[in-house]
């Protein structure tokens, strides 16, 4: 079965970050500057990771020039159409954020918050930075008390391999001096990297933390151990949440924070490929063919395809395919983008 797509004028393609790899022979094929681009094929899932791929890099690429990524929270097929089932934008965001070595720092000041009830509803060990720095400037509680709680989450999540979640709120809280310390609660957690040591070195059967070298062993003491050993488990994490904007959280947190260690994520909302998002910018063109018929939507920042491919019987041969168009500047002028 063969498929085809003809596009609108566009400035850049993502499907053609790669022209000279779309070569006939692969059945891909097109001008990214000129007024339409097909692609042809007869084995689909390969043409449609081609497709995606392409799509994928350049969207992370977008991304990549920003300070700040954001992302669907959720499976969006509209913005992210490579996603698979179990995955969404936000677990691929935290997941890229860990292979280059950063910590996350969520940001969301979204009026739900839905970050912090996310993180509630998984295995995490919460700080409370708000309630931290209160307690201590009305004396509810001392520095020391604030501090033995902290480190007392902290050697569970890495016993149990949970979550330790830094929920900031709307508070600058001092982490990088008043509220750390080398045996309570290391800057260092806040280093990815330095987390990562701790699966690469401490997780075998015959390894042990308890009086390693390594900046997190020095929170253990004799009580957290079993027999003298100590062994995280898989799943420890370090994610950060601040509820302060984008025009902000820099400037609130940039004297808190080791800010070049972390890296900032927003997530916004997903529409799980059925309509657009809420919010959205959007202008619609139906566009219709024997072979294929769809939707363009312009939301702002891509000109996105919806389609579905039909049989010569006039039956649905193919599942909705996405193409994610790099960003514009696009227009809806007399039924057509230019």
């Amino acid at each position: 079965m063969a498929w085809r797509l003809a596009y609108a004028r566009a400035s850049h393609v993502a499907a053609a970050a790669h022209p000279d790899e779309m070569t006939p022979s692969n059945s891909l094929a097109g001008n990214c500057n000129q007024c339409s681009w097909h692609v042809q094929c007869d084995d689909d899932s390969g043409e449609r990771k081609a497709v995606h791929a392409a799509a994928r890099e350049a969207f992370w690429a977008e991304r990549d020039a920003t300070t700040c990524w954001s992302v669907p929270m959720g499976r969006d097929e509209y913005m992210m159409p490579w996603l698979g089932l179990r995955e969404s934008g936000l677990s691929e965001a935290i997941a890229r954020a860990r292979q280059r070595g950063r910590t996350v720092l969520l940001v969301d000041n979204s009026a739900h918050k839905v970050i912090d009830t996310f993180y509630q509803h998984r295995c995490a060990q919460v700080i409370e930075a708000k309630k931290m720095v209160m307690d201590v400037s009305t004396g509810a509680r001392s520095h020391q008390a604030v501090m033995d709680e902290a480190r007392a989450k902290l050697v569970n999540a890495m016993r149990y391999g949970h979550t330790m979640y830094f929920r900031l709120s709307n508070t600058a809280c001092p982490f990088s001096n008043k509220f750390s310390s080398p045996t309570q609660l290391p800057l260092a957690l806040f280093d990815q990297q330095v987390v990562a040591d701790l699966f690469d070195r401490y997780c075998a059967e015959d390894s042990n933390l308890f009086g390693a070298d390594h900046a997190l062993a020095q929170v253990l003491l004799e009580s957290d151990t079993e027999d003298g050993i100590f062994r995280p488990r898989r799943g420890f994490e370090v994610v950060l949440c601040t509820h302060f904007g984008l025009d902000d959280y820099e400037h609130f947190l940039a004297r808190c924070l080791p800010m070049n260690k972390l890296q900032a994520i927003r997530p916004v909302s997903s529409n799980g490929g059925n309509h657009p998002t809420a919010g959205m910018e959007m202008d619609s063109l139906q566009v219709v063919d024997d072979e294929w018929r769809g939707r363009n939507y312009w939301t702002g920042e891509y000109l996105i395809q919806e389609m579905r491919v039909y049989d010569d019987d006039g039956e649905p041969s193919m599942d909705l395919v996405w193409v994610v168009l790099q960003k514009g500047p696009w227009k809806l002028q007399s039924g057509a983008f230019i």
